[in-house]
């Protein structure tokens, strides 16, 4: 692993354990063992540094979801592979990590989102396509809109500020609106699945 490569590492560690606004180059210079000279030589700012990390974990988590599907013997158990996956994500990084990248860097966070969404709204049609094919989803679902729906809801819950004044959880929320999704467009044979899932996973 280069110099560059050891960098990014430890900043995306940082970048989600601390969030962006508390994570200042010092940190970065002092988690690496290197001069804040030898970072800013690599790095000339702490944005471009951020955005070259958005990019790596963009790449990365492509990566591991490819996995989860190569790896998965129908498409249902891809997408609860790929949503623990996210959920786990979502449990460890800071609850103000996407505020405060729009806040601090909104040129960074319209780009990761518009190269983000329309891509996750076109494969999880494909996804349900494919789940139609194996019988898991009723074949008059249009899967296009649903899963346009799916994700714009999803996105609106996780940045709903108002779910705490209720006493509710936000990754219980997701948890729910998930399953939910999920039965809404599955045939009998895609229920049987989704209650394997719920009693293994206890949701």
């Amino acid at each position: 692993m280069d110099l560059k490569q050891r960098i990014l590492q430890e900043t995306s560690q940082l970048l989600f354990t601390v969030g962006i606004a508390s994570m200042t180059m010092d940190m970065v210079a002092r988690s690496c063992g290197i001069s804040k000279r030898t970072l800013y030589e690599q790095f000339p700012d702490k944005k471009s540094l951020v955005k070259e990390c958005l990019k790596v974990d963009y790449k990365n988590s492509t990566t591991d979801f490819e996995a989860i599907f190569a790896n998965a013997s129908n498409c249902f158990e891809a997408l609860f592979g790929t949503f623990n996956y996210m959920r786990k994500r979502m449990v460890k990084m800071p609850v103000t990590f996407h505020d405060d990248l729009k806040r601090i860097y909104p040129d960074l966070y319209v780009s990761l989102h518009k190269r983000c969404d329309h891509k996750r709204v076109t494969e999880l049609a494909q996804v349900l396509c494919c789940a139609q094919e194996e019988g898991l989803v009723e074949t008059s679902i249009n899967t296009k809109v649903a899963a346009f729906l799916f994700y714009v809801s999803m996105k609106t819950l996780h940045n709903n500020k108002q779910i705490a004044e209720y006493g509710i959880t936000q990754i219980d929320l997701l948890d729910r609106a998930f399953i939910n999704f999920l039965r809404g467009v599955a045939s009998a044979k895609g229920l049987e699945l989704i209650k394997e899932y719920q009693t293994k996973n206890n949701k």
